[in-house]
């Protein structure tokens, strides 16, 4: 993987996360956000290889990030982390319920980037 996005508007989350894909990914080029609208920012200027996105957050949650992906053709893996997630079944993506260990979201991850029915090239 090249660059991975990993937004929530809690702290300790994002490096928790960035904890587990440094050392059990090897994964060093990650960027954070803390809100769905610094993500869109962060998606005008770079392209990543994953996304994974906090559900409900204050200022521009989860479903608006992944809206914007569809609306402007970005195919990029996606998963939802929350403690509170709707059913999204029908949908392309990923959901991760809050609290999840390192081993469940590395099985989400891997299932996301070998995900062969988006047509999508993995990093």
């Amino acid at each position: 993987m090249k660059n991975v996005l990993v937004v929530d508007d809690s702290v300790e989350i994002l490096e928790l996360i960035q904890l587990y894909l440094e050392t059990s990914l090897n994964i060093n080029n990650i960027l954070k956000a803390t809100s769905g609208s610094e993500a869109i920012e962060y998606l005008k200027t770079h392209q990543f290889s994953l996304i994974i996105s906090d559900y409900q957050m204050p200022d521009g949650d989860g479903p608006s990030l992944y809206r914007y992906l569809k609306s402007n053709k970005i195919d990029t893996p996606f998963i939802f982390i929350g403690g509170d997630l709707p059913d999204h079944r029908d949908e392309e993506l990923y959901l991760l319920h809050k609290p999840f260990g390192r081993e469940e979201l590395l099985k989400t991850i891997k299932a996301a980037m070998e995900d062969n029915s988006l047509n999508r090239p993995i990093a």
